[in-house]
């Protein structure tokens, strides 16, 4: 399965927002949410949950996975639903979380050029690891789930340590379409290259 990935660069261009909604999801439910089937939706999303919510983006087609990530506890994300996805988002605790978005229409995507890679963030440890992609979005890898993401070269990509921010890498010409990454390997190895 060919995993499509995040817009990382954003065009401003004038969108029209709608009303706050909101869904309450109970333990382990999962709800889907479809948009606009002509142009591409941008949903923002905040959860002050103290469990996580995984967010994901699906091909309406045959499920196929376009993106995801996971909100951590009192988080604020948006994302981008196109108009042959659906939004789904699923409640991974044990109690009843709420989940409230706003849509906004008329988001224009830039087109695609050779200026970034399309990139999976692996989390293949029990824990959740919060990333800071500065201008992208901070996603929270889930424990042992997938993130499509699509990063610009020069795109710096930060975790943190006891409240502290640190480099994990910048986007080079050594990262390659497709390529899947271990993010808990690369954090342990930059850990030890920096002391901590």
């Amino acid at each position: 399965m060919k995993i499509l990935t995040f817009i990382a660069l954003v065009l401003f261009s004038p969108l029209i927002a709608g009303p706050e909604e909101h869904v309450t999801l109970a333990a382990g439910q999962e709800v889907r949410l479809r948009f606009s089937s002509d142009q591409v939706t941008e949903v923002a999303l905040q959860t002050s949950a103290q469990a996580g919510v995984a967010v994901r983006v699906e091909r309406v087609s045959d499920r196929s996975f376009v993106r995801g990530f996971g909100m951590s506890k009192s988080s604020r994300e948006k994302v981008l639903v196109e108009g042959d996805a659906i939004l789904v988002l699923t409640n991974e605790s044990n109690s009843p979380v709420e989940v409230q978005y706003q849509t906004a229409q008329g988001y224009v995507a830039p087109a695609k050029d050779s200026n970034g890679v399309s990139l999976t963030f692996h989390n293949g440890s029990v824990i959740s690891i919060p990333l800071i992609i500065p201008g992208v979005m901070n996603p929270n890898l889930n424990p042992l789930s997938d993130s499509g993401v699509t990063l610009g070269y020069g795109q710096k990509v930060f975790f943190k340590e006891k409240r502290k921010q640190y480099l994990l890498f910048e986007i080079d010409e050594t990262f390659k379409d497709g390529d899947q990454l271990e993010i808990q390997d690369l954090i342990k190895a930059r850990k030890k290259e920096l002391g901590i």
